[in-house]
């Protein structure tokens, strides 16, 4: 079995193509923990958890953990048209939190959401991550409610 990555500090760009890098975002938020919810456009559940991050993210973000949603593109389309599709989707939700395209699957490989197989590549949502200030991950889940707990729970510990 192989090693845990020491971190995951990634980059990728946004769906109006701005550079993203994670480091860079915890230094500049000053964010104890990040959460990273992979997302596609045909997986329901997250399209779900959309409208419910939203309405978490203003709470989470003054207990200073952020919030990244990383859109990663389907097999059924093409992933250039799919961040079309995605962006005018995002549009409409009018979302506060980040969100970045993953047009070829770079972070999603990082991750393990991600994997080639034969000649097509599977990607298996939700997945949520939380992620320290040092980049490292803290929980792995598939389930909206139970990361909010988790969340709940590393913020009781952190004393400042």
């Amino acid at each position: 079995m192989s090693a845990e990555r020491d971190n995951y500090n990634f980059m990728s760009y946004d769906l109006n193509g701005n550079f993203f890098r994670l480091e860079a975002f915890i230094q500049k938020t000053k964010a104890d923990y990040v959460v990273v919810d992979f997302f596609t456009i045909n997986c329901e559940p997250c399209k779900k958890a959309v409208p419910e991050w939203e309405k978490k993210y203003p709470e989470m973000k003054k207990k200073n953990v952020e919030f990244i949603l990383i859109a990663v593109p389907t097999e059924k389309q093409n992933a250039k048209e799919e961040k079309t599709i995605v962006r005018g989707y995002f549009k409409k939700k009018e979302v506060s939190f980040k969100v970045l395209y993953d047009l070829s699957f770079y972070v999603a490989k990082l991750f393990k959401v991600a994997k080639k197989e034969k000649e097509t590549m599977t990607v298996t949502v939700p997945q949520i991550f939380i992620i320290d200030s040092e980049m490292k991950i803290i929980n792995k889940f598939t389930d909206f409610d139970k990361t909010i707990k988790k969340i709940k729970e590393l913020k009781n510990k952190v004393k400042k």
